[in-house]
């Protein structure tokens, strides 16, 4: 499952949002060419969504690979990420952009037809594991321990990607350091 999208209109974050003074508070607004972008990206990758069959995933990361062609040879691409990931996460492309991991596979210029190249899709990772296999391997061995019969915190943040002491990488294989045989 992959959505393709082209962004040919875009927006820096550097003009993203618009600052004003009032009283002793300085405000912040997006403005009117910030709402116009957002209503119309947003309306098009609804479109993409139904027409290419997007369901949204309930779980796991998202890859976000980005080809840009630039205008002009002074942009750059980070400047990018955080409109098109607002405006995805409001119409419901991901649950949420922190699980969006963005990756930019070229960079090229080209004045007459500028724009964003973006191809969308779950990732394999599982947690800290690389893939599903990785992740099975740890979870058989897992499964024979005392502390996951218990609802283990090691093999449950594992699952989160959270980097803990008590798993290490030995060649090919994650080991648990605590692993209690039943």
């Amino acid at each position: 499952m992959k959505l393709k999208l082209t962004c040919k209109e875009f927006i820096s974050v550097n003009h993203y949002m618009n600052y004003r003074a009032v009283g002793r508070r300085v405000m912040a607004y997006k403005p009117k060419e910030t709402k116009g972008f957002e209503n119309r990206f947003g309306a098009y990758v609804k479109e993409e969504m139904k027409k290419q069959g997007w369901i949204k995933p309930d779980k796991g990361f998202i890859v976000m690979e980005t080809t840009f062609y630039f205008p002009r040879v002074d942009q750059d691409c980070q400047n990018y990420f955080k409109s098109m990931c607002d405006i995805m996460t409001d119409v419901g492309v991901w649950q949420d952009d922190n699980i969006v991991m963005e990756k930019v596979n070229r960079i090229y210029y080209d004045n007459k037809n500028p724009r964003i190249e973006i191809e969308i899709y779950p990732s394999e990772v599982i947690g800290i594991f690389d893939n599903e296999e990785e992740y099975i391997k740890f979870k058989y061995n897992c499964e024979k321990c005392k502390r996951f019969k218990r609802n283990c915190s090691i093999h449950n943040k594992a699952i989160e990607s959270r980097i803990q002491d008590e798993i290490v990488k030995e060649k090919d294989r994650w080991i648990c350091k605590k692993f209690n045989s039943i």
